[in-house]
C-alpha cells in the first residue's frame, strides 16, 4: 500500500511541476525560455510574408514595397509586442497556459501604404511556433 501511494504521490508530483514550468513559460521539451527578442524577430519575419504575398498578388499601386526584411524593420523599428490579449481582446484559457499552447500574443503593426498601417496578431506557444491564435 506504502508503494502505491509512494507511487501515485510521485506522478501527482510529477504533473504538477510539469504543469508549473509550462505555466511560467518554460519549454518542457528544450528544457529553456524562448527569448522575447526571437519571437518578436519570427512574428515580424511572418507579417514580412504576408505583406510580400499581398503585394505580389495585388495592384501594388499604393502598397509600400518593401526591398528585404531588413528594409522592413527599419521601416517598423517598433512593430511589435507581445501582450496577453490577441484580436478583439482575446484571450487564452487557463489550460493553454498549463499545457504550454499559449506564451501570449504577438502584436504587429506595421506600415503597409501610404498613410495607412497593418495590424497581425499571432499566439505564440511557449517553444516559440507561431500560430494564427483561432482554433
Amino acid at each position: 500500500m506504502l508503494r502505491i501511494l509512494t507511487v501515485f504521490g510521485l506522478a501527482i508530483f510529477a504533473i504538477v511541476s510539469g504543469s508549473a514550468a509550462n505555466y511560467s513559460g518554460l519549454c518542457v521539451p528544450s528544457m529553456t525560455y524562448v527569448s522575447e527578442d526571437s519571437i518578436l524577430e519570427a512574428a515580424a519575419g511572418e507579417a514580412f510574408e504576408f505583406h510580400q504575398a499581398f503585394f505580389r498578388l495585388n495592384d501594388a499601386g499604393s502598397l509600400i514595397h518593401y526591398r528585404d526584411f531588413d528594409d522592413f524593420k527599419s521601416r517598423n523599428p517598433d512593430c511589435c509586442f507581445i501582450g496577453a490579449t490577441g484580436k478583439k481582446g482575446h484571450e487564452g484559457t487557463f489550460l493553454d497556459k498549463v499545457l504550454g499552447k499559449l506564451k501570449g500574443f504577438v502584436q504587429v503593426r506595421y506600415r503597409d501604404g501610404v498613410g495607412s498601417t497593418n495590424q497581425i496578431y499571432l499566439a505564440v506557444t511557449n517553444c516559440g511556433r507561431l500560430w494564427n491564435g483561432v482554433r
